[in-house]
């Protein structure tokens, strides 16, 4: 049987980590790519760059739709490096018989982000696909290359974290993921939350103004979790614990997962920043990220540890321990 590639190892689990290695290992890899951040520091230049594709389906969920995802997805990627995000490539793939409304509101969406926070969109591309003829709904895919100006001495990264730093969620988990999936599913009777996305950069100027940020992180694909697992196999030497009693999750994300089987520690989010944070500046970068909308929920969760090297580990509100583990697959795919 030939052996092709699974919609599971685009969905941002342990397959998905297993599929870029592999393309790093056929001649990709190279140091920037090698650090596994969410943008690549450009030091000679002083730059962030990222790129990032955006599938989720369907293209419109309660907050927002794919061109708003994609604008607020790539300045989010580019504001974990603490980079002022300042130009955009901007490409549309999209599927012959897509209404052309839809198709126009989404520009709309993507446009109206970019200039609410000075982004030149200074490339782009159309393509249209033919369609698939199956009587399906049409597909329209976003693709954003972004470049950003790194605002400190140096890029935020997981390489830099110290054994103490501490964990600062900025909100609840899991909105994004079950916003979309309860569309997909019946959205009436599972009474769909509306999603978190939204850009984070002026959130992440307020955290940096006050100091102490050594790395950050979306909660995008494979959720809190995803990101907790990651910075653990990242940092050097160190793992990650953290206190579930510390992490939010709303009743509405709370009753999507009971009725679905989810995790909510693994449902995606679009509005939610993972710092790792210096003890001592911890609480005054509370105060000033708490003062954005969208970090009025922000609240440490847990710490880096030397005791389990490469792991990550959750304290339950019961006293015991549970190791998080990357998920061979994302619960919902094509989510962003």
């Amino acid at each position: 049987m030939e052996d092709v590639i699974t919609l599971a190892e685009g969905s941002g689990g342990l397959l998905t980590h297993r599929l870029v290695e592999a393309l790093l290992r056929s001649g990709l890899s190279n140091p920037i790519l090698e650090e596994g951040e969410d943008a690549a520091y450009l030091k000679e230049l002083g730059i962030a760059l990222t790129v990032d594709s955006f599938t989720v389906s369907p293209p419109f969920f309660p907050g927002g739709d794919i061109g708003k995802l994609a604008a607020c997805g790539t300045i989010n990627d580019l504001a974990c490096r603490g980079a002022r995000p300042l130009y955009f490539a901007y490409a549309l793939l999209v599927e012959e018989g897509f209404p052309r409304e839809q198709l126009m509101s989404i520009a709309g969406s993507f446009s109206k982000v970019c200039s609410e926070h000075g982004i030149l969109v200074a490339a782009g591309d159309t393509k249209v696909l033919p369609s698939k003829g199956t009587g399906e709904v049409r597909d329209v895919f976003v693709s954003v290359c972004g470049l950003g100006k790194v605002e400190g001495a140096k890029p935020l990264g997981v390489r830099a974290v110290e054994e103490g730093d501490l964990i600062v969620l900025t909100g609840d988990v899991g909105r994004h993921g079950a916003a979309v999936g309860a569309l997909r599913f019946g959205g009436s009777l599972l009474n769909a939350p509306e999603s978190d996305c939204a850009p984070l950069w002026r959130l992440m100027e307020r955290a940096m103004e006050v100091g102490g940020v050594r790395a950050a992180r979306d909660c995008t694909r494979g959720g809190l979790a995803t990101v907790l697992c990651e910075w653990a196999l990242r940092a050097r030497g160190l793992g990650v614990e953290v206190w579930e009693e510390r992490i939010a999750v709303s009743d509405e994300v709370q009753a999507f997962c009971d009725a679905m089987g989810f995790d909510p520690l693994y449902m995606a989010c679009e509005g939610r920043m993972v710092l790792a944070v210096e003890p001592r500046k911890a609480e005054e970068l509370l105060s000033a990220v708490r003062e954005d909308p969208e970090g009025m929920g922000a609240t440490v969760i847990g710490r880096f540890v030397a005791e389990h090297p490469r792991r990550a580990v959750l304290r339950t509100s019961y006293g015991g321990v549970r190791v998080l583990d990357m998920l061979p697959y994302e619960m919902l795919p094509r989510i962003c």
